[in-house]
């Protein structure tokens, strides 16, 4: 089974308008897009840091997604383990623009993707149903598809000029 290992606050950081959110509120959209925009036959971890909020569980599963909420090390170090402990790294996507994490996950064969590339696949996704979305405003919906948009653009443009 594919794999894709995701640095959530990383990713969070990245968008304009998850970023402005309460931690809590920014990874559950994060979740929501995710869950309708990628295919139910991957295995998808996010990887929190929870030293900003202690009060989580540390592992939760729904369907096809992992959330873990490290405890004892950081989020970094926890999705480099789980790149150590697999059986076949090159099965494995890490999302992330963390140099370390990308230095390590290249050394071991792993695909890497930044998430700016993430967030404009999950801007590409039009029907989610609105009984997921009763958190989030059409407004706020809107602005995620038009930073995302531009974020795409960006990364389009970079590789136009390398």
């Amino acid at each position: 089974m594919y794999w894709v290992i995701i640095d959530g606050y990383n990713v969070i950081k990245k968008s304009e308008t998850l970023k402005r959110l309460q931690l809590r509120a920014a990874r559950e959209k994060l979740k929501v897009l995710i869950k309708h925009k990628l295919s139910p036959k991957i295995k998808i971890t996010i990887v929190f840091d929870s030293k900003q909020d202690l009060l989580l569980p540390y592992r939760k599963i729904q369907e096809n997604i992992e959330e873990i909420f490290t405890q004892d090390q950081t989020a970094d170090d926890y999705i480099k383990e789980l790149i150590s402990k697999s059986k076949n790294p090159k099965q494995i996507t890490v999302i992330t623009n963390d140099r370390e994490i990308l230095s390590f996950a290249k050394n071991k064969r792993t695909k890497l993707e930044k998430p700016e590339l993430l967030l404009a696949k999950l801007a590409e996704k039009q029907s989610i149903p609105s009984d997921t979305l009763k958190n989030i405003t059409p407004k706020q919906i809107l602005k995620i598809n038009q930073e995302l948009k531009k974020a795409l653009e960006k990364k389009l443009k970079t590789h136009e000029n390398q």
